[in-house]
């Protein structure tokens, strides 16, 4: 994922309008078991995140209505079948609300 479809979303950001785009891989340590059966909860399937950023909703909709955002669309779309159990995969949008921030996060 990191190695092949990052460098395409990369590629392909300005038809599509992104500003952002962040991957989260799943960390495995069995210390954080705890962490996870606090909540009463399974651990999900998945193996990572990614989040896509865009400055407003109208970006969104205005990359989808060009030659070249609909290409950049099918091409994401095609490559992430190659990796990505789509009907298990949720897709949602979100306004993000910052209540704590630390510049220097230190990496996990």
């Amino acid at each position: 994922m990191a190695e092949e479809h990052g460098p395409l979303v990369r590629r392909l950001a300005g038809d599509l309008m992104i500003q952002r785009y962040v991957q989260s891989h799943l960390l495995q340590d069995d210390r954080l078991t705890p962490l996870i059966h606090a909540r009463s909860a399974e651990p999900e399937p998945y193996d990572g995140v990614a989040e896509l950023w865009w400055r407003s909703l109208g970006d969104i909709f205005s990359a989808a209505q060009t030659e070249k955002g609909l290409a950049a669309s099918q091409a994401l779309l095609a490559d992430e079948r190659t990796f990505i159990d789509l009907p298990r995969s949720p897709l949602f949008f979100a306004n993000e609300h910052e209540i704590l921030s630390d510049k220097a996060r230190p990496a996990i």
